[in-house]
């Protein structure tokens, strides 16, 4: 429980430098399958069903190189071939205006990191397939292209009509996707600066890992609640919100994670860092959601004397002044936090500072289990034809 008093500046300070570097350290997962964190301002603009599928190929090994691809200005490539390398694997089609300015960009990229291990490989998809070996002739491109003409390899990766790059570490894992060119150029320095560990085998994503109808559990109930009424397992109260400081999000078929807290609530102040971090890597996955029981003019007076504002959280922030959902779980000590499945259902009930990147992973896998069958990744381009 907290009292909400305001220390000295100085030792707060001190004391979210070195809480943050524990928090960071206590999660950290020495594999290429612990996603990489990354900042939103690296992200690139994609439509939703996109990015969705790009993020379910995070820390897997890319899909094979399919024999359909034809190769120019290389021979046939494989991902086995590459270990050891950092790989930019950017879509494109030379249709479009923004795809034709790709490969100019692609080279900019090439030349900044020049005589390092970066390899970078332009998938053309269908769209114009059959005119760019003419398009080639004309404008000649000096690193590898890959033409996907029939879509099955597009379709394996979750690439579609709009531009999108999938970078792979030296371990043969994919590390980032839907990057812009500032995020591209960050994470290839990221990727670049990390050794090459030859023992390391990238895991196979299949299907059935997360497919709709497969046993996952959620994680069991464990431990006492004692600062609010025990709902694990219960449908959460509805979410009451007297003002939306974020745009309002949608939470239809995602996990939802809401933490009650405010601005006079230090222990949560310092913990910010940490859910920005699991908001950046579950973004598409889970909905955030960080309700403040103030009104607006006291919440704004309390970011201002902690000098923030709404852009230091990566998530959605809104405000319960009256108490409703905080009040229907007979709330008596911030923060806390509910992790709801896609159904509403509590699957997770706890001080917010030990929640973890492991639990909302389990539940996001739940959830996407407990759906009905359906094939999660759709062939958009073999279907069409």
């Amino acid at each position: 429980m907290y009292e909400p008093s305001r220390p000295l500046f100085l030792l707060r300070a001190l004391l979210v430098v070195f809480g943050i570097g524990f928090l960071l350290a206590a999660d950290d997962r020495a594999d290429d399958n612990a996603p990489s964190p990354v900042d939103p301002k690296w992200l690139d603009r994609l439509d939703r069903l996109d990015r969705i599928l790009l993020n379910e190929l995070i820390g897997y090994a890319p899909p094979e190189f399919t024999g359909e691809l034809k190769w120019f200005g290389s021979q046939p490539m494989t991902w086995r071939g590459l270990r050891g390398k950092v790989v930019v694997l950017q879509s494109w089609t030379h249709r479009t205006s923004s795809g034709r300015r790709l490969p100019a960009t692609a080279m900019k990229l090439a030349d900044e990191f020049k005589d390092q291990d970066l390899q970078i490989i332009l998938l053309h998809t269908p769209d114009g397939a059959d005119q760019l070996d003419p398009f080639l002739r004309q404008r000649p491109i000096e690193c590898p292209v890959a033409l996907d003409p029939k879509g099955a390899f597009c379709d394996a990766l979750g690439v579609y009509k709009n531009p999108a790059n999938i970078l792979i570490g030296r371990n043969g894992a994919v590390r980032y996707v839907g990057l812009n060119s500032r995020g591209t150029i960050e994470a290839v320095r990221v990727l670049l600066a990390e050794q090459t560990d030859p023992n390391a085998k990238p895991a196979i994503r299949t299907e059935g890992e997360i497919v709709a109808g497969t046993k996952v559990e959620f994680p069991a109930t464990e431990g006492t609640i004692t600062d609010a009424t025990d709902v694990r397992g219960q449908e959460a109260p509805k979410l009451f919100v007297e003002k939306w400081i974020s745009p309002p999000p949608d939470p239809a078929g995602k996990v939802v994670v809401i933490d009650f807290w405010n601005t006079s609530c230090e222990p949560y102040l310092d913990l910010r860092p940490r859910i920005n971090e699991l908001a950046d890597r579950f973004r598409g996955q889970v909905i955030f959601i960080g309700l403040s029981d103030e009104w607006s003019s006291g919440f704004d007076e309390g970011l201002l004397l902690e000098n923030l504002d709404e852009k230091d959280f990566h998530y959605t922030l809104a405000l319960d002044p009256r108490d409703r959902m905080k009040g229907a779980l007979n709330l008596r000590a911030l923060p806390h936090t509910l992790v709801l499945s896609s159904d509403w259902i509590v699957r997770w009930q706890g001080r917010s500072e030990t929640l973890t990147a492991a639990t909302l992973d389990q539940i996001i896998r739940a959830d996407a289990a407990s759906q009905p069958a359906a094939p999660t990744r759709p062939n958009r381009w073999t279907d069409r034809r």
